[in-house]
């Protein structure tokens, strides 16, 4: 199975719709870059529902929650949504749109201006590939790939290869009982980030960890308006455990955040094989976890979970 799969493809017709949708309000729409802002919810999800491959890297809870740690700019033109950081480097990240129906040699004086594109799916970078004439690099980024799992692997942790995950859960069982699994909303956020300030505190502090406890918060205040989906393990009241997800196509579940009580075996594999029974439940085939950052530890454990496939990402360097 390839990345390019796991995300379905709407029709033409659909894009065309979607992008009619963009352009309905055009005079509200910056063409030049702008910070990112709610206010371009519908136009921006439009485009991203557009996408042939859907990725977390570009779905709005993601982006929101980001948006002051990486200066997210955007601008809206020829039909597609340009996103650019302006933190931590200047770069341009691929732009979110039905790119099978982009006239793609027409732009290419554009990329070229850009020089260098990031974050960009291997599928985008294959049609680059195919419709313009200027030379390309296309350098892997692995620290951006994002794990795909089997939902029901997941959900189930059955097999050899999650053996070791089922004795962590069943010493969790066997210690305190039955999972006291509850949904969870914008009321529980204030437990959620004592959470994962005990959990960050247990590790190296880096700009990348404050700035997630900072995502945390700005995820609170818009809550309503990003469609999230949260669940929590809770060990005599108090939340022991929770993920933070949404949809991220008609087959994915994304997951945004998942922390555990640091030091309390099992808690992890507990949460982490609900959350993946939530998505079976809502007729989910995949669970998307984010990338690694580059972190060996992170990059360990995700590993450990056995991803199907990834969402692989790539730098893009134009050269006439």
């Amino acid at each position: 199975m390839t990345a390019n799969c796991l995300c379905s493809a709407p029709s033409l017709d659909d894009g065309r719709r979607n992008v009619a949708a963009c352009r309905t309000p055009v005079a509200a729409l910056p063409s030049e870059y702008i910070p990112f802002s709610l206010e371009y919810v519908r136009p921006y999800r439009a485009l991203y529902a557009s996408m042939p491959v859907r990725t977390l890297a570009f779905s709005l809870p993601n982006l929101w929650a980001w948006r002051d740690y990486i200066g997210l700019e955007i601008r809206f033109a020829h039909g597609l949504a340009w996103l650019r950081r302006m933190k931590r480097g200047v770069h341009i990240l691929a732009p979110a749109g039905p790119w099978d129906q982009i006239d793609w040699s027409a732009l290419q004086a554009e990329l070229l201006d850009a020089g260098e594109i990031y974050r960009v799916p291997e599928y985008l970078a294959g049609i680059w590939q195919k419709h313009l004439t200027c030379r390309m690099d296309v350098i892997e980024n692995r620290d951006f790939w994002e794990y795909v799992y089997k939902a029901e692997d997941l959900a189930t942790l059955v097999g050899k290869r999650y053996h070791m995950q089922r004795n962590h859960v069943n010493t969790y069982v066997r210690e305190h009982g039955e999972p006291d699994l509850r949904p969870l909303g914008p009321g529980d956020t204030s437990a959620m980030l004592e959470l994962a300030s005990r959990w960050h505190a247990e590790r190296e502090v880096t700009d990348s960890t404050r700035a997630e406890i900072e995502s945390l918060r700005r995820i609170r205040k818009q809550w309503d308006h990003l469609d999230l989906t949260a669940e929590g393990l809770f060990l005599e009241n108090r939340l022991a455990a929770f993920a933070v997800g949404h949809d991220l196509d008609e087959s994915t579940m994304a997951v945004l955040y998942e922390k555990a009580e640091p030091g309390l075996r099992g808690a992890f594999p507990v949460m982490t094989s609900s959350f993946a029974r939530l998505a079976v439940e809502q007729g989910k085939t995949y669970v998307n976890r984010a990338e690694d950052m580059g972190e060996e530890g992170m990059r360990k454990s995700k590993m450990l979970y056995r991803p199907v496939d990834f969402q692989r990402m790539c730098i893009v360097r134009f050269h006439n």
